[in-house]
């Protein structure tokens, strides 16, 4: 059983005001591009094998996710970044931190409980069911 750690935030730019924002893409041009790639509730951070520790720091970061009966190389490319192309120098431009979240929206009432407090176990379909592209959504201040 594959064990997925998702992201519970809050992010601290979360937090950022319109302002806030506009002053730090002033100071560094980049900001707005490391804004909108910075984790977000539900994203998939890592993917562990069965019975791997989570130290009492994850727990209070990530919502545990088992995935009963799946090993975690099937599972692997849910971990990957959203690329968008290379820059000037050929290195790949990250879009986004993760390519795929779990919504939460998706889960019925019962397993929204248990994702509410931590940790929840999933079936492979239950949890395919769930997982998002995110690569749909666009970018962006917000």
């Amino acid at each position: 059983m594959a064990q997925l750690l998702i992201y519970k935030g809050p992010h601290w730019m979360d937090a950022l005001t319109s302002e806030q924002i506009t002053k730090h893409v002033k100071g560094k041009p980049d900001f707005l591009r490391c804004y909108d790639g910075r984790h977000r509730f539900g994203d998939i951070v890592e993917i562990r094998e069965d019975g791997a520790v989570v130290t009492n720091n994850e727990k209070m970061r990530l919502i545990i996710v088992k995935a009963d009966g799946v090993k975690k190389d099937k599972l692997q490319h849910l971990n990957q970044a959203q690329i968008g192309g290379e820059d000037e120098d050929g290195l790949k431009i990250v879009l986004r931190r993760r390519k795929h979240k779990i919504d939460q929206m998706l889960l019925p009432a019962n397993l929204k409980t248990a994702f509410s407090k931590g940790e929840v176990k999933l079936s492979e379909s239950q949890l395919l069911s769930v997982v998002k592209d995110k690569s749909s959504i666009s970018l962006g201040m917000g």
